[in-house]
């Protein structure tokens, strides 16, 4: 007899039909998560910035990065539903400030804060100002008081920007802590 499920049985139709349970949902959705967390920003845009040119990687940027913040939070808030379900009182360990609170509900909605707040506020802001910034650039007036606007922008951007990419290497960390706890204890 095998220590892993399954092992030892043969397929049917029985067998798949036991596979619809919420333990795998949860193993499907976090999966989902921890792999775009992982792809995203550590090889999707490394890749993009190498291979195209600043136009064409600024397009992409603005339209990949909105639907990852959009999935990540979608999916980390699925996550946390899942869990709760499967255990109502896991909300009562991350109060006691529990380490199985912490890091099963508590990584995940780290996840969510960091990536709804790049997705409904960073997001946009920065979308903003690198529009305001192209529009200042491309316009007819030229000069000092130009170039200061355009410094401006630039210097707002950065910083808002910095704080987006911070916030996102937070989730990163939050959902690899999360990886690392369902490994030990298994996700219910």
């Amino acid at each position: 007899m095998s220590a892993l499920p399954l092992l030892d049985k043969p397929l049917s139709l029985d067998v798949l039909r036991g596979l619809g349970t919420t333990n795998g949902l949860y193993t499907v959705l976090f999966g989902w998560l921890f792999g775009m967390t992982i792809w995203q920003p550590f090889f999707g845009a490394t890749i993009a910035h190498r291979a195209l040119n600043k136009p064409s990687f600024a397009t992409l940027q603005h339209k990949t990065w909105p639907v990852y913040f959009q999935l990540s939070t979608a999916l980390s808030a699925s996550c946390i539903y899942l869990l709760y379900r499967a255990d109502p009182g896991v909300f009562n360990s991350l109060f006691a400030l529990r380490a199985g609170g912490l890091l099963s509900v508590g990584s995940l909605l780290a996840v969510f804060v960091g990536q709804a707040t790049n997705w409904l506020v960073l997001g946009p802001m920065t979308s903003r100002l690198l529009y305001e910034r192209d529009t200042l650039e491309k316009g007819e007036k030229k000069g000092s008081e130009t170039d200061e606007a355009v410094k401006a922008l630039t210097k707002r951007f950065l910083w808002i920007h910095g704080v987006s990419s911070i916030a996102n290497l937070f989730a990163f960390f939050a959902v690899v802590a999360h990886a690392l706890y369902i490994g030990q204890a298994g996700p219910f």
